[in-house]
């Protein structure tokens, strides 16, 4: 069928007898799926009965253009189930004395049978959820003229993200780079595509202390309150696909490099893998106070004046990971092999390594709660140190241009200095990772974006 056909950039042709088919491309063909899927989130799929991840399609019509005769439809039922609970307590301590206690609990799962559409079966995701809201009150009479309460809360927010494959880049022999050896992804323009999604775990939490008195003398109702949030959004142990991509199916066959087919282009049209951070922790003090007067001035009119002062607090990072980037301090002229000045950290940058030596070009300030996060800063650069400028969390500045199997290369002075700071950025997440799991990953594993090809 596809004898005598060339990628979508020309090159070697698949023979008749198909002896030019790359074996990797043999052994995703003939590939069939387990009972349950490995890496990251391990699922029951065998209610898929081991059909081949690649199946046959299901219409063939060749009277329709050639890309366009074979046709599939897949159904696979997704899932959700949630149990929730409340409790309403209330104790009257005395006459003058009563205290509070509510909570709601909520825990959900959802497994999606699709992370993509188009997709093969077999790459279901779980969304796991667990929701709680906790409050406290106590209510206390000091007399019939004045009232007190403090409120405490708590709110949870659970929200896990795992994504399945049903196969390892190993099982079919590519050579992956560890951390990505069980999250695969390859895609072919307008036909199979069996894509790994991103897993990920992002807890929220938000802590929450008031007080509230209210004083009453003759026409005037005053109130008087106090409080503090604490905030904390977290963002652990996040990674994605390795990805692949072909144009066409015949590409996908082939397999091969520029050099190999005889063309300029591969017939790999793209190849990448993005390195997340582990942990990333923000943390806010937001507080408030007020007092207001409800004045009474006749029956039908009533005057209400006040004054409130809330503190919004500045969002830091306790893995040290905030970034930013400032211009004036920028390099208008970098230098081939990049720069990262212009790059700001805040002063716990890189706490968890002892001796770290910032490298030349960052520029640590003496805050660590002055970046924020997507893109908001303060625009004050006259020697503050908080800044204007596009925020970063995680690894941090993009380059510009298409991706390029060159990395050393940069395709302007810009893309130079961005894809320098990916590098260090990418080596120090690596080395964290390398901590936690007592395995020291080869420099190539995170120094480029090609992990290997489909080639034999």
């Amino acid at each position: 069928m596809f004898a005598g056909q060339r990628g979508q950039n020309g090159g070697v042709a698949i023979e008749a007898d198909g002896s030019n088919i790359n074996p990797i491309a043999l052994r995703l063909l003939n590939l069939r799926l387990p009972k349950e899927t490995v890496g990251d989130y391990v699922t029951d799929i065998s209610h898929l009965g081991g059909g081949y991840l690649f199946p046959t399609p299901q219409v063939i019509d060749r009277s329709l253009p050639f890309a366009q005769q074979g046709f599939s439809t897949f159904s696979d039922p997704c899932r959700f189930s949630e149990d929730q609970y409340m409790t309403n307590f209330d104790y009257l301590h005395t006459d003058k004395s009563k205290f509070s206690f509510k909570n709601f609990f909520a825990y959900s799962s959802a497994q999606v049978s699709f992370q993509q559409n188009p997709s093969v079966p077999g790459n279901p995701f779980n969304l796991p959820v667990n929701f709680a809201v906790i409050s406290l009150n106590h209510g206390y009479v000091f007399s019939p003229q004045v009232f007190n309460e403090i409120r405490g809360g708590y709110y949870l927010d659970r929200l896990v993200q795992e994504s399945a494959a049903p196969f390892k880049y190993s099982d079919v022999g590519i050579n992956a780079p560890f951390m990505h050896n069980a999250r695969p992804s390859i895609s072919i323009v307008g036909s199979y595509a069996t894509i790994k999604g991103t897993t990920s775990f992002f807890p929220q939490r938000v802590f929450d202390l008031e007080d509230h008195l209210s004083y009453v003398r003759g026409r005037h109702n005053f109130r008087f309150g106090t409080g503090g949030q604490r905030r904390q959004s977290e963002i652990n142990n996040q990674n994605g696909a390795a990805s692949m991509t072909f144009q066409t199916f015949p590409d996908f066959l082939l397999g091969q490099s520029a050099a190999q087919n005889g063309s300029q282009v591969s017939n790999i049209f793209s190849s990448s893998y993005a390195v997340s951070t582990l942990e990333v922790g923000m943390r806010v003090w937001d507080a408030f106070v007020y007092a207001q007067d409800d004045w009474k001035l006749s029956p039908r009119l009533t005057l209400n004046m006040g004054l409130r002062y809330d503190r919004i607090g500045h969002a830091s990072d306790y893995m040290g990971d905030d970034t930013n980037f400032n211009l004036d301090r920028a390099n208008p002229n970098p230098p081939p092999e990049g720069t990262l000045a212009g790059h700001i950290v805040a002063n716990n940058y890189n706490f968890s390594t002892p001796n770290y030596v910032l490298p030349a070009g960052l520029t640590r300030l003496d805050r660590k709660d002055n970046l924020v996060f997507n893109g908001i800063g303060q625009p004050d650069f006259g020697g503050s140190p908080r800044l204007a400028g596009r925020a970063s969390n995680g690894l941090g500045q993009p380059h510009t241009g298409q991706i390029s199997p060159d990395w050393n290369s940069p395709r302007t002075a810009r893309d130079a200095a961005g894809r320098s700071y990916f590098r260090h950025r990418c080596q120090r997440h690596c080395e964290r990772f390398r901590q936690g799991y007592g395995h020291r990953p080869r420099a190539e594993d995170h120094d480029h974006r090609f992990f290997g090809s489909i080639e034999g």
